[in-house]
């Protein structure tokens, strides 16, 4: 059982698009949170990474 098990919460992971700002700017509105930017060789664009914990 992890962290976020234990105290309660319900992780929320989400992979997007970074260049999509429309988006990106919807998430942070509604509370994700960014744990990690990547950018891979082989895909053209950037993933962004997202969390948002329930219960907090």
């Amino acid at each position: 059982m992890n962290e976020k098990s234990v105290n309660g919460c319900r992780p929320i992971q989400i992979c997007s698009i970074e260049e999509n700002t429309v988006l990106k700017n919807w998430y942070l509105a509604n509370g994700l949170l960014y744990t990690e930017i990547k950018k891979f060789e082989y895909l053209s664009f950037t993933s962004g990474y997202l969390e948002r914990r329930e219960g907090l």
